[in-house]
Parts: structure tokens; sequence; C-alpha cells
């Protein structure tokens, strides 16, 4: 397994720090957005986009693999 690159720990703690961090900057009633308070509607936007984030440090982390992989093939000799 290929060690972990900065920018997929990145991309994977972004909701961590979205919903931890973030809460007393946006812990506030006002704005209403759609009917609800605004903290309300950041903790959903960030449960909602959670997936993308996680999705794309995967598809990082699996081209960091495959580029591994590969280099190492090579220097093997593999598919010549």
């Amino acid at each position: 397994m290929a060690p972990k690159s900065k920018l997929t720990v990145l991309l994977a703690s972004i909701p961590f720090i979205t919903l931890i961090f973030a809460i007393p900057f946006v812990n506030r009633l006002e704005p209403m957005i759609w009917g609800m308070p605004f903290l309300l509607w950041w903790i959903v936007v960030n449960v909602l986009l959670t997936p993308l984030w996680l999705g794309l440090a995967h598809i990082h982390e699996k081209n960091l693999s495959g580029r591994a992989g590969a280099r190492s093939d090579a220097k093997r000799g593999v598919g010549k």
C-alpha cells in the first residue's frame, strides 16, 4: 500500500474540519436559508458534501497507488 499523500489527508479531513472547527463561526440563527437557521443549513450541506470530499480523496489515493504500482513494475521489468 502506498503512503498517503498530504492532499489525500486534506481532502478526507475537510468534512471533519468544517463540521467541528467551523461551528463557532456559523452558529447563528440569521440568515434563514430555506426556512432553516444558518447552523442547521451548514450541517446539512456538509453532510451532503462529505461523500464528494471522501470520493475525491479515494480517487486521488487510487491514482497514487496506480502510479506507485506502475513504477515498481517498471523497476522489476514486468510488462515488457
